[in-house]
């Protein structure tokens, strides 16, 4: 006689488990150009408390950079430019169908929660 633990999980059991998946979060990128970095430091800051905020490390050029949110397939960009802080707004862009949106930050966080 040998003591010995052993440990058992049927098939079926493991297909149910692999089956299961997370609910899908709408990923978003921060695009700026290098006179608003700052600020978009603060969008995304602020984004991260309730959505998955990606943001371009690298300095890439405005163009660069929604081609970049294109390839790792995010669901929205968020353009924070001269333009949109000096309205109080940012451009909100769906990268699937292309359209655009000018909200406020807070309305940009609802919006993309909702969608």
């Amino acid at each position: 006689d040998v003591p010995s633990t052993g440990f058992g999980v049927g098939f079926d059991r493991i297909m149910e488990i692999c089956e299961i998946q997370p609910p899908k979060e709408n990923k978003v990128v921060i695009i700026a150009t290098d006179d608003t970095r700052t600020d978009a430091i603060k969008v995304a800051t602020k984004m991260r408390n309730e959505l998955t905020v990606h943001m371009d490390i690298m300095k890439r050029n405005f163009k660069s950079q929604l081609s970049h949110a294109n390839n790792i397939e995010v669901d929205y960009a968020v353009i924070v430019g001269k333009k949109e802080l000096e309205m109080g707004k940012l451009t909100v862009k769906n990268m699937k169908s292309g359209d655009q949106l000018q909200l406020t930050l807070e309305e940009a966080i609802e919006f993309i929660k909702n969608n």
